[in-house]
């Protein structure tokens, strides 16, 4: 007979060491970035963008003519849905790039070419997070009240990097236009 007590742990709920080097070299030409572009990427899982954060990024875009998203191209549906919303909120093509999932190693090499990786919300990533702070990338998080929604905070707090969590969809827009003014941001 006993009960239960937790025990708390300093740092984020997440495993935060290291990724081991990729031996992958992919480069930002070949991914379809502009030498001159601001390369945002949210390469997650497709089904945790919402329709408020979606708005939110295109909001970005078009305040930032030069830039590009990159998004996971998951299946066609989903990918045809995603243009016809950007569409409709002024956003062409040529600003966002859908690239398939590849193998992990490949991934984190992408993930090298980007200025800012955008994290979901209310639906915030885990493991992808920890990969994008291995491989050096500004993640910008926005933080809810549940679990799912802190992961970001969580992670990026444990690191000392609470400059990059946002409380506020407004927040969350206008650092990511910080990281743009200060183009040498790298952690």
């Amino acid at each position: 007979y006993f009960t239960e007590k937790p025990l708390y742990v300093k740092g984020s709920f997440l495993p935060l060491a290291p990724s081991p080097a990729t031996v992958c070299h992919v480069t930002r030409e070949s991914l379809g970035i502009k030498p001159h572009q601001f390369a945002m990427g949210a390469m997650g899982n497709t089904y945790k963008i919402t329709q408020e954060m979606f708005k939110t990024w295109m909001q970005i875009l078009n305040r930032i003519p030069d830039s590009v998203l990159i998004l996971i191209d998951d299946n066609d549906c989903t990918t045809s849905n995603l243009k016809k919303e950007a569409s409709k909120l002024g956003v062409g093509d040529e600003q966002i790039l859908f690239i398939k999932r590849t193998e992990h190693d490949q991934f984190l090499a992408r993930l090298k070419c980007l200025d800012v990786f955008l994290d979901t919300f209310p639906y915030n990533c885990g493991s992808t997070a920890v990969d994008v702070i291995n491989c050096g990338v500004p993640l910008v998080t926005l933080h809810g009240r549940s679990m799912i929604s802190r992961m970001g905070l969580s992670i990026l707090s444990s690191l000392g990097l609470n400059e990059l969590i946002c409380n506020s969809q407004k927040q969350y827009e206008y650092k990511i236009l910080q990281l743009l003014e200060n183009e040498n941001f790298r952690y």
